[in-house]
């Protein structure tokens, strides 16, 4: 099985890579720090969950 591991930088990369693939992917992983955000230099886990949350 092959899985999607998704290196983005920052909500928009991965919104992109929602609007191109979420109607054929069925699943993707995504690197993501742990911890509340304080800097727009890390992608963190919460940023990921709230851009998904829209395609869900």
């Amino acid at each position: 099985m092959e899985q999607n591991i998704l290196d983005v930088k920052n909500r928009q990369e991965l919104r992109e890579w929602f609007l191109k693939n979420a109607g054929t992917e069925k699943e993707c992983w995504v690197k993501v720090k742990r911890g509340k955000p304080s800097d727009g230099n890390v992608f963190y886990y919460l940023d990921a969950v709230e851009e998904a949350l829209c395609f869900g």
